[in-house]
Protein backbone atom coordinates (compact mmCIF):
# COMPACT_ATOMS: atom_id res chain seq x y z
CA UNK A 1 0.00 0.00 0.00
CA UNK A 2 1.54 3.27 -1.03
CA UNK A 3 -0.80 5.89 1.12
CA UNK A 4 0.83 8.03 3.03
CA UNK A 5 -2.53 9.01 5.41
CA UNK A 6 -5.80 7.34 5.59
CA UNK A 7 -7.62 9.74 3.58
CA UNK A 8 -5.51 8.11 1.04
CA UNK A 9 -7.32 5.50 0.86
CA UNK A 10 -10.42 4.94 -1.34
CA UNK A 11 -12.12 2.83 1.58
CA UNK A 12 -12.00 5.49 3.84
CA UNK A 13 -13.13 8.17 1.11
CA UNK A 14 -15.72 6.25 0.08
CA UNK A 15 -16.92 5.48 4.09
CA UNK A 16 -16.45 9.16 4.43
CA UNK A 17 -18.70 10.15 1.22
CA UNK A 18 -21.19 7.10 2.71
CA UNK A 19 -21.40 8.86 6.56
CA UNK A 20 -22.25 12.01 5.34
CA UNK A 21 -24.80 10.44 3.10
CA UNK A 22 -26.40 8.53 5.75
CA UNK A 23 -25.91 11.53 8.00
CA UNK A 24 -28.83 13.26 5.39
CA UNK A 25 -30.89 10.02 5.19
CA UNK A 26 -31.20 10.05 9.40
CA UNK A 27 -32.09 13.79 9.47
CA UNK A 28 -34.94 13.20 6.98
CA UNK A 29 -36.74 10.73 9.16
CA UNK A 30 -39.65 11.78 11.69
CA UNK A 31 -38.85 13.21 14.73
CA UNK A 32 -39.42 9.93 16.73
CA UNK A 33 -37.40 7.69 14.36
CA UNK A 34 -34.79 10.12 14.41
CA UNK A 35 -34.42 10.03 18.04
CA UNK A 36 -33.79 6.30 18.48
CA UNK A 37 -33.25 4.69 15.22
CA UNK A 38 -31.80 7.85 13.07
CA UNK A 39 -28.93 8.41 16.03
CA UNK A 40 -28.01 4.82 15.66
CA UNK A 41 -27.40 5.17 12.07
CA UNK A 42 -25.22 8.16 12.04
CA UNK A 43 -23.37 6.42 15.30
CA UNK A 44 -22.46 3.04 13.08
CA UNK A 45 -21.56 5.60 9.75
CA UNK A 46 -19.34 7.34 11.61
CA UNK A 47 -17.59 4.39 13.45
CA UNK A 48 -16.69 2.91 9.61
CA UNK A 49 -14.23 5.93 8.76
CA UNK A 50 -13.46 6.71 11.90
CA UNK A 51 -12.29 2.58 12.77
CA UNK A 52 -9.96 2.71 9.35
CA UNK A 53 -8.18 6.40 10.27
CA UNK A 54 -7.35 5.04 13.94
CA UNK A 55 -6.12 1.56 12.84
CA UNK A 56 -3.70 3.33 10.22
CA UNK A 57 -2.89 5.89 12.79
CA UNK A 58 -1.62 3.57 14.88
CA UNK A 59 1.20 2.62 12.20
CA UNK A 60 1.21 -1.37 13.43
CA UNK A 61 -0.78 -4.07 10.68
CA UNK A 62 -2.12 -5.83 13.33
CA UNK A 63 -4.11 -3.03 15.26
CA UNK A 64 -5.11 -1.56 11.37
CA UNK A 65 -6.47 -5.31 10.95
CA UNK A 66 -8.09 -5.67 14.28
CA UNK A 67 -9.45 -1.82 12.94
CA UNK A 68 -10.54 -2.98 9.36
CA UNK A 69 -12.50 -6.34 11.81
CA UNK A 70 -14.28 -3.89 13.57
CA UNK A 71 -15.41 -1.19 10.37
CA UNK A 72 -16.79 -4.57 8.72
CA UNK A 73 -18.76 -5.09 11.45
CA UNK A 74 -19.95 -1.39 11.72
CA UNK A 75 -20.51 -2.03 8.19
CA UNK A 76 -23.06 -5.04 8.68
CA UNK A 77 -24.63 -2.84 11.60
CA UNK A 78 -25.37 -0.29 8.94
CA UNK A 79 -27.16 -2.46 6.50
CA UNK A 80 -28.82 -4.21 9.58
CA UNK A 81 -30.39 -0.65 10.55
CA UNK A 82 -30.64 0.90 7.02
CA UNK A 83 -32.92 -2.24 6.48
CA UNK A 84 -35.18 -2.17 9.27
CA UNK A 85 -35.53 1.42 8.63
CA UNK A 86 -37.32 0.30 5.53
CA UNK A 87 -39.16 -2.62 7.68
CA UNK A 88 -40.67 0.16 10.23
CA UNK A 89 -41.12 2.72 6.91
CA UNK A 90 -38.37 5.49 8.71
CA UNK A 91 -36.60 5.95 5.58
CA UNK A 92 -38.06 4.93 1.99
CA UNK A 93 -36.78 1.87 -0.26
CA UNK A 94 -35.57 4.40 -3.09
CA UNK A 95 -33.06 6.54 -0.28
CA UNK A 96 -32.30 2.85 1.42
CA UNK A 97 -31.10 1.31 -1.87
CA UNK A 98 -28.16 3.38 -2.94
CA UNK A 99 -26.80 3.20 0.58
CA UNK A 100 -26.95 -0.31 1.10
CA UNK A 101 -25.12 -0.46 -2.19
CA UNK A 102 -22.35 1.92 -1.36
CA UNK A 103 -22.21 -0.07 2.25
CA UNK A 104 -21.45 -3.43 -0.04
CA UNK A 105 -18.93 -1.89 -1.77
CA UNK A 106 -17.03 -0.69 0.92
CA UNK A 107 -17.73 -3.72 3.04
CA UNK A 108 -15.68 -5.71 -0.26
CA UNK A 109 -13.10 -2.59 0.07
CA UNK A 110 -12.95 -3.39 3.47
CA UNK A 111 -12.08 -7.49 3.32
CA UNK A 112 -8.93 -6.26 0.07
CA UNK A 113 -7.76 -3.80 2.58
CA UNK A 114 -7.88 -7.27 5.06
CA UNK A 115 -6.53 -9.31 2.94
CA UNK A 116 -3.69 -6.89 1.74
CA UNK A 117 -2.85 -5.81 5.63
CA UNK A 118 -2.42 -10.02 6.18
CA UNK A 119 -0.33 -10.14 3.19
CA UNK A 120 3.58 -11.25 4.37
CA UNK A 121 6.02 -8.36 3.53
CA UNK A 122 2.95 -5.80 2.88
CA UNK A 123 4.22 -2.43 1.87
CA UNK A 124 3.00 -0.75 5.05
Amino acid sequence: MSAHSHRDLLVWQKSMALATDVYTAARSMSRDDRFVLGTQLQRTAVSLPSNIAEGWGRGQRRVLASHVRIALGSDSELQTQLELAVRVEALRLDVTRGLLERSEEVARMLHGLLRAVNRPNPER
